[in-house]
């Protein structure tokens, strides 16, 4: 019996945004304190080497959906 693949594992990658639009979106102007909220809040990213990180813009949204407080529990 073969079996469907689950929905996270057949769902492709959003676009890559970088952290000057990530940051532009959620209204950051200071590097520095953006960078300090990615570290503590745990908000997903994808580190290409050491100098390059980009963001998945459907993790993103689906870790903002997570965290918003108009969403029901799941």
């Amino acid at each position: 019996m073969k079996t469907e693949p689950s929905i996270e594992a057949t769902r492709l990658p959003g676009q890559l945004l970088t952290s000057a639009v990530v940051r532009a979106r959620w209204g950051y102007k200071d590097r520095a304190s953006f960078w300090s909220f990615v570290r503590s809040a745990g908000v997903p990213h994808i580190r290409l080497n050491a100098r390059r990180i980009m963001f998945d813009e459907n993790q993103l949204a689906d870790w903002l959906a997570k965290r918003s407080s108009n969403t029901p529990a799941s």
